[in-house]
């Protein structure tokens, strides 16, 4: 008790404000364990124990501080623990509180972790991101190192295909080479933005895992140069190597973007920021190790190959292992299948329960139901019967497996026509769909997933039926 200010204290329990209990509890500490236990008659107890009773015997605790006194809390970041002041007219003294809190891990206090934590991770760490932020960042750092030091062995095969080295090589035929390449990296980049882009969103995981599955086709095929140089195939093999690596980037910076918002926590800009640190640290690294193995394994065409197929081996792992890291509660539709079929089964919707089974893949056919569709999609003796069993207010109307949306339709409203459809589908009719659809939607909220948004697969086309609505 010694050391507390003799006008206020705080303890767990309340208030303390007593300058004359100050002073009793600084005498029974100045008595020491023996002289507390002559004044008991012997040992009967914690010292502590018996000073807090000494304590409440004197002076009874409030929840308020006293008149004249305020209380205040500083906490210097997300992640420290908060001081308590006394605040009066003329002095500010630090209260001690009692109230036990967790110890920080040991390596907090080490001066490297302070450094690392400043440079590479965002202001409270890791109070200010979403869960599993760590886990995926650290994954991708082994992804991004492996990657970069294969690059470097691609890059030493390309060198040799072009004929680097070689007397007989011509620079035309380089120039030509590089030309060639540079061409179907720029097309193929133009093409997949034109025919994914809205895919990139809805399913992010998936073209994540995508892009570097690419990028080691890419780096693959960029091995095999030395192969074939000098023959028709190099070109070619150079500019699917080429495409693959444009693909990669094409897809990488689309689904980064979406990943980076899910874990922050309104500092996006600064999350960014601080990746781009990490990446230029893992660079950096990188450029150590691709030159180690250069220089190393130079004489030998099985140990460089033998180590690029280990490194591609690190870089799927850790790949696979960063995108099941990453878990999202809005419904694409992966997730929205695999929700519903948990809730017809009545097993768990929970988000990671949910985002452990989504296939690690994007689909190589479009589903057979269309949310959105057009006017054109269906027959029109069936539209006009749909339409005649419909009312104005509608906000979708089913036609076999395709839904027209009307232009209110909101992103519930599409939940509601995709959950209708999936129904339709078990045999189930379109009132009782909708009058299930409020259970599902109360799974949901209950198990943590986001309704009030959604990355379903949704065309943009939009149907009125209520301009002049009139019965069919």
């Amino acid at each position: 008790m010694t050391g507390r200010p003799s006008t206020a204290f705080k303890k767990s329990d309340g208030w303390y404000f007593d300058a004359a209990a100050a002073v009793s509890c600084a005498a029974i500490d100045a008595m020491g364990r023996r002289g507390v236990e002559a004044a008991r008659g012997g040992p009967a107890g914690e010292l502590v124990e018996w000073q807090t009773m000494a304590l409440r015997q004197r002076v009874q605790p409030t929840d308020a501080p006293p008149p004249g006194i305020v209380e205040l809390r500083e906490q210097l970041d997300a992640t420290a623990p908060s001081t308590r002041y006394a605040l009066t007219k003329n002095t500010v003294e630090a209260l001690r509180d009692d109230t036990k809190r967790p110890r920080a891990p040991w390596y907090t206090k080490l001066l490297v972790w302070r450094v690392v934590r400043d440079l590479f991770l965002p202001e409270g760490y890791p109070a200010s991101v979403a869960p599993g932020y760590g886990a995926y960042q650290a994954w991708d750092v082994v992804q991004g190192l492996s990657s970069y030091v294969r690059g470097n062995l691609a890059y030493k095969a390309t060198l040799e295909g072009l004929g680097v080295g070689d007397v007989e090589a011509t620079a035309m035929a380089g120039a030509v080479a590089k030309i060639a390449r540079d061409a179907s990296s720029m097309v193929a980049g133009l093409a997949l933005a034109y025919g994914c882009s809205r895919d990139f969103g809805r399913r992010v995981r998936q073209w994540r895992l995508a892009a570097d599955v690419a990028n080691d086709v890419g780096m693959t095929v960029q091995m095999l140069a030395p192969i074939v140089r000098g023959g028709a195939y190099f070109v070619p093999l150079a500019c699917v190597a080429a495409c693959c690596q444009c693909a990669c980037g094409v897809i990488a910076g689309a689904t980064k973007a979406s990943i980076s918002a899910h874990f922050a926590r309104g500092n996006f800009a600064e999350l960014v920021s601080k990746e781009g640190s990490q990446e230029t640290f893992v660079n950096i690294l990188g450029l150590f190790g691709g030159y180690a193995c250069l220089t190393r394994l130079n004489a030998s065409a099985t140990a460089v190959w033998g180590s690029f197929a280990l490194l591609t081996a690190l870089h799927v792992v850790a790949n696979v292992k960063a995108v099941r890291t990453v878990t999202l509660t809005t419904l694409n539709e992966p997730r929205f299948a695999l929700c519903y079929d948990a809730f017809v089964a009545s097993t768990s919707l929970a988000p990671a329960a949910v985002g452990a089974a989504e296939p690690l893949l994007p689909p190589l056919f479009r589903s057979r139901w269309t949310l959105g569709a057009k006017v054109a999609d269906a027959p029109p003796r069936d539209l006009a019967a749909a339409i005649a069993g419909a009312s104005p207010d509608d906000a979708f109307l089913l036609v076999g497996d395709l839904v027209y949306l009307a232009p209110a339709a909101t992103d519930g409203d599409v939940l509601e026509a995709r959950f209708c459809v999936a129904r339709a589908r078990d045999g189930v009719g379109v009132d009782a769909a909708k009058a299930d659809f409020g259970r599902f939607a109360r799974a949901l909220d209950a198990a943590g997933w986001d309704t009030t948004s959604q990355l379903l697969d949704v065309d943009p086309a939009r149907l009125d039926w209520g301009v002049s609505f009139n019965r069919i």
